[in-house]
């Protein structure tokens, strides 16, 4: 009987877990990473899971870069030209710890990314939360902020509705006006183009009626779906993967980067 050689074996095992690796790579399309807030979550904060450090954010960054990932942004997707193992970072709400806290890392590595916007809040603050039951209220970006970020030419916005509201239980045409009222204020008074759509963070399962008025007004629909989507596009709904909070972190190292992702 021929005995194979454990030096033989050791490398038919290295290049089987190198095909197991590039098989997952391979299959690796588009992934939209999602963040809420950038930066330390505030006094007596009761949502920590919606935030993420900003010492973590440029942490996840570069892990990202040393990979063969090519970041994206969002005008990519209306031309078609997101390649294979594509990121697209997201960051949902429009608070204003982003230009605070994350843009200055975008520019300084010229990162692109997409800022979902309640049309609601600019310029205010995120009145429709339960203050004393999540904690302090939070700043929303302002049209300044905006207008000086377009210019940047890395940002670019879409939205989430006019306020956080659950678009599933609300009804429908309450539902179809926070959807197309919220695109026709971005277009008409901050220069938008609705192309863009994420649900609100309350709207877990959007009820049909929802999902018809989201179509109607925009070009591409992200649900929190928490799934790798695969190129080419082959329709306008677009999964996204939550990252913030530690749990996000965790994700984060699973779902995308993956146990060879190099993470300790």
């Amino acid at each position: 009987m021929n005995i194979i050689p454990p030096a033989l074996c050791a490398v038919v095992l290295l290049l089987l877990l190198i095909d197991l690796r590039l098989l997952r790579r391979a299959k690796c399309g588009l992934v939209v990473l999602a963040y809420d807030n950038i930066g330390a979550p505030p006094r007596n904060c009761r949502r920590k899971d919606l935030w993420t450090g900003e010492k973590q954010f440029r942490r996840q960054l570069a892990w990202l870069m040393r990979t063969d990932f090519k970041f994206i942004s969002a005008r990519d997707l209306l031309t078609g030209a997101a390649p294979t193992q594509s990121v697209l970072l997201a960051f949902r709400g429009g608070y204003e710890n982003f230009y605070i806290n994350a843009l200055p890392a975008l520019k300084e590595l010229k990162i692109p990314a997409l800022v979902f916007l309640y049309a609601d809040g600019i310029g205010k603050y995120d009145f429709w939360r339960d203050a004393p039951k999540t904690g302090p209220w939070q700043n929303m970006l302002t049209a300044e902020q905006i207008k000086e970020m377009k210019k940047t030419g890395l940002i670019s916005f879409g939205s989430c509705g006019l306020c956080d509201i659950d678009l599933a239980a609300a009804a429908p045409e309450i539902a179809a006006n926070q959807i197309s009222e919220s695109a026709l204020r971005l277009k008409n008074l901050h220069r938008i183009a609705p192309d863009f759509f994420a649900w609100p963070a309350a709207t877990a399962s959007p009820s049909q009626s929802a999902r018809l008025a989201a179509a109607a007004a925009y070009k591409f629909i992200f649900r929190a779906g928490g799934t790798v989507n695969a190129l080419p596009l082959k329709n306008k709904f677009i999964d996204v993967i939550a990252v913030s909070g530690s749990a996000g972190a965790l994700k984060f190292r699973n779902k995308v980067l993956g146990k060879e992702g190099g993470l300790k």
